[in-house]
């Protein structure tokens, strides 16, 4: 038993939360602004256009809009889409 006022609380774990806490706001006073850039949203339609020139193939008109903000993503010059007829 201690009456002096003394205790036998180990302080370290709060000791090192406060570090770490202090580290993360310290490494966001440091990394300065961020940004990121997303694609919002978008839609694919696609229609069927008859058979195509190799046996067994069919040709399709595919539409792809994509909408993104001002600062959003930067769009890509083509986009590749393929089409499976798998049943897995």
């Amino acid at each position: 038993m201690h009456f002096c006022g003394k205790s036998n609380v180990q302080f370290e774990p709060i000791l090192t939360m406060k570090r770490f806490l202090l580290s993360i706001v310290l490494f966001f006073l440091v990394a300065g602004p961020l940004s990121a850039a997303h694609i919002i949203g978008g839609e694919m339609r696609y229609a069927y256009l008859g058979p195509g020139a190799i046996a067994n193939s069919k040709n399709y008109r595919i539409v792809l809009w994509l909408a993104r903000g001002n600062l959003g993503a930067m769009f890509a010059n083509t986009y590749v889409v393929a089409i499976y007829d798998n049943d897995n």
